[in-house]
């Protein structure tokens, strides 16, 4: 796979541990949007952080420089 932005490519892993319970829900959502369990993971683990990031900038909490790369 080709990607136009070499920002876009994913190299970087987190790894994170779940109950049977949590992985179950995981699973059966991934099953139902029919995606992979780590794409969906990704994608509700990134909606998480950049909600908690613009309740700080909304509270006047500057964040790191990082955050400036947000999609």
């Amino acid at each position: 796979m080709t990607y136009k932005h070499r920002d876009d490519l994913q190299c970087h892993e987190i790894k994170i541990r779940l109950t049977e319970t949590a992985f179950n829900a995981v699973d059966a959502l991934a099953s139902h949007e029919r995606t992979q369990k780590a794409v969906l993971a990704r994608e509700i683990f990134m909606a998480e952080v950049y909600r908690r990031l613009d309740e700080l900038e909304a509270n006047d909490k500057p964040v790191a420089a990082a955050y400036e790369g947000r999609k």
